[in-house]
């Protein structure tokens, strides 16, 4: 575990200045000046003081300029504007990252255990069919948040939800019985309404005749499949299937499910996205947690009973309106099963019970805080962050996206074309919660317009120059700041003391584009440095510092690389 860096220590040396000021510093306090020529570091926190204090802001800058100004690592601490305050560190706090990177290796940046635990959902993508470049965006949000959320001391279990139970596996089963019948027999006919329409349908049926190549299954009913396309169509075709299959309905059922979830672990394996649990809702149903979770909500008044249904006081609690639990046929919603489920993840002791959602899923967050207040946990440790669609573009086209109708975009077409590392960072590079244009074009270039490209090849070419200069890091003395105090050095050491502050935002804001956004300044600073100054050629004495810099700056694009789920090549 790397020691806390200069930025870290200064953070507590200004957030016990405001704690003795009799004040809650909160979290933030510290941030990089718009015009790097002010200084290394800035705070408003005089700002935010002036109102609980009730006194000027600039009067209360001018104490903690005071204070910050007697610390080791700053240079100067300088009022400005209404109340902001900026520092100037000293020559050797700025450089000893570079020897904080090198000798922290791959934790450079990484903070000490919080002891705080999370459980972290993304993806749980029904069971139907391939991922999409939908899902894709989510996976790679997910697994990255997840990997700096550790790196911020965070203990962290990732999930995947697989609802394996309902009406959208009942007429997965539905499909495969169509697909694999007809291949039986030497035939194919039109899927009707409501099927699952993909290819890899067929897929899945092959492999089924391959272990059943007696084929017993009875011949489809076609002619009742001749009905409009109605939202009704799925339900009636699982009903044909169920009343024509009887016992062997359930194994069709079980066995396309399992191959479609086998299928999407395989293609997140693919995109180096790994679940520590996949959580089965059918397990939650059989196990009677779904009913049991009923029972403690109706025995807490907030249930009741309308047109034969059960209801859940959902408005009573910030909901638009209440939700049904069981339908009238006493079927459970999926609503009922999310209910169990989340209080089950409340049962499992995480302080922080994280999930990302799908734009299409943004209503559900309002009934399952209901839900989970209600059932008597804290609504506070919920968090749901929205990601927003994704829209894949191909020489200025849009794909539409379609499950049943097979004309989706594939995540593992993408990844064959492009690579899993520029998938990856290309879907980090917006906030999670703005619609996002994915440029096929653009991510698979081999230039500097390519952040991808960008970042990986300053990575290289840092590799290329240390391995020319033949000798060993580890022997590098510590980084003289008399040798690296040219502007172009500069740059790079402000990039790289700025990783540990980027750190903490990401994960504080759950925003991992912080992290992209930072791997493509520091990149553009390594490449500045590396074409304008001879770091090989340069004087002799200056040597050992220029090419700690490097290797402290190849560290470092490798760590935030690593974050973003994404490899640091050594040759490009």
């Amino acid at each position: 575990m790397a020691s806390p860096g200069t930025f870290a220590r200064l953070e507590e040396s200004l957030a016990a200045a405001v704690r003795g000021q009799g004040a809650d510093p909160g979290a933030g306090l510290l941030e990089r000046p718009k015009d790097a020529g002010r200084g290394d570091y800035a705070t408003g926190a005089a700002l935010r003081l002036a109102k609980t204090l009730k006194q000027n802001p600039r009067a209360i800058a001018e104490e903690l300029a005071e204070t910050l100004a007697a610390h080791e690592d700053v240079e100067a601490a300088e009022v400005a504007g209404p109340g902001f305050v900026n520092l100037r560190l000293t020559p050797a706090a700025r450089c000893a990252v570079v020897d904080a990177a090198l000798a922290a290796g791959d934790s450079f940046g990484t903070q000490e255990a919080s002891g705080r635990k999370v459980l972290l959902e993304f993806v749980s993508s029904n069971p139907t069919g391939p991922l999409h470049v939908g899902h894709g965006r989510a996976a790679a949000l997910g697994d990255s948040l997840a990997r700096i959320l550790r790196a911020a001391g965070d203990q962290v279990a990732t999930e995947y939800y697989l609802n394996d139970r309902g009406l959208q596996t009942d007429v997965l089963a539905a499909s495969l019985w169509l697909r694999a019948v007809p291949g039986l027999q030497g035939e194919e006919k039109p899927l009707p309404a409501g099927a699952y329409q993909g290819d890899y349908m067929k897929e899945v049926a092959a492999a089924w005749r391959r272990r059943h190549p007696g084929g017993t299954l009875p011949e489809p009913p076609w002619l009742e499949f001749a009905w409009p396309d109605d939202r009704e169509a799925g339900a009636r075709l699982a009903e044909i299937a169920r009343r024509e299959l009887g016992e062997d309905f359930e194994a069709l059922r079980k066995y396309a499910v399992e191959a479609l979830g086998a299928m999407i672990e395989t293609e997140l394996r693919g995109f180096n996205v790994a679940f520590d649990r996949w959580f089965s809702e059918r397990e939650l149903a059989t196990s009677g947690a779904i009913e049991a979770a009923i029972k403690k909500l109706e025995e807490g008044g907030h249930v009741y009973e309308k047109d034969g249904a059960k209801w859940f006081r959902s408005a009573a609690f910030g909901d638009d309106k209440d939700r049904v639990l069981v339908r009238a046929n006493g079927e459970l919603t999926y609503f009922a099963a999310d209910v169990a489920y989340h209080a089950d993840k409340a049962g499992r002791g995480a302080d922080l019970l994280l999930a990302l959602f799908g734009a299409d899923h943004h209503g559900y967050v309002p009934r399952l805080r209901a839900a989970f207040e209600a059932l008597g946990h804290d609504p506070a440790k919920l968090e749901f962050d929205i990601i927003q669609f994704v829209a894949l573009v191909n020489a200025g086209d849009r794909i539409k996206m379609s499950t049943r109708a097979g004309s989706f975009a594939l995540l593992a077409d993408l990844i064959a074309a492009i690579g899993p590392d520029a998938a990856r960072l290309h879907y980090v590079l917006a906030r999670g919660d703005v619609h996002m244009d994915f440029d096929v074009g653009r991510a698979a270039s081999r230039s500097n317009d390519n952040p991808v490209h960008y970042i990986q090849y300053a990575h290289a070419r840092g590799c290329s120059l240390l391995a020319k200069w033949g000798g060993r890091v580890e022997e590098l003395p510590a980084a003289d700041p008399a040798h690296l105090g040219d502007e172009r050095a500069a740059k790079v050491l402000a990039e790289l003391n700025w990783y540990e502050p980027t750190l903490r935002q990401a994960a504080r804001q759950r925003e991992p584009h912080r992290v992209a956004h930072w791997l493509i300044a520091l990149a553009g600073a390594l490449h500045g440095y590396y074409d304008h100054v001879p770091v090989l050629g340069g004087d002799e004495a200056g040597l050992p510092a220029r090419l700690a810099l490097v290797a402290a700056t190849r560290q470092a694009l490798a760590c935030g690389l690593a974050l973003l789920g994404a490899g640091a090549p050594t040759k490009m």
